[in-house]
């Protein structure tokens, strides 16, 4: 499109700006009222996840006084009882990677 002047040219990018941001605006507006209808307690959430894995762990390994001289990855093997079906100790070991760690330092810590 021809404008005649820079200000003719500035009106007409404002006026579309002006329609962009209305667009956006609606859009924005439509989603926030999406998640607020989905929304869920995050933090109950976080807590009943970190929850549920304590226990899978607890269940899953006992509290065996197995030599850690044989390093950590023989500690954790012998550590881990019977993880879920379908998963290998190698596996489970894996997952819980962070809490055999936790607890590697609280038992070497304890000698």
């Amino acid at each position: 499109m021809s404008y005649r002047t820079l200000e003719e040219r500035f009106l007409a990018d404002y006026e579309r700006l002006e329609t962009e941001n209305a667009e956006l605006r609606k859009k924005l507006e439509e989603t926030l009222a999406e998640m607020a209808d989905k929304r869920t307690n995050i933090v109950l959430d976080n807590a009943v996840r970190k929850a549920g894995r304590e226990k899978l762990f607890r269940d899953c390994t006992w509290a065996c006084r197995s030599d850690m001289k044989d390093g950590f990855d023989a500690w954790c093997l012998d550590r881990t009882y019977v993880p879920p079906q379908g998963v290998s100790k190698g596996e489970f070991i894996e997952y819980f990677a962070d809490e055999f760690e936790q607890l590697w330092e609280q038992e070497y810590d304890g000698e």
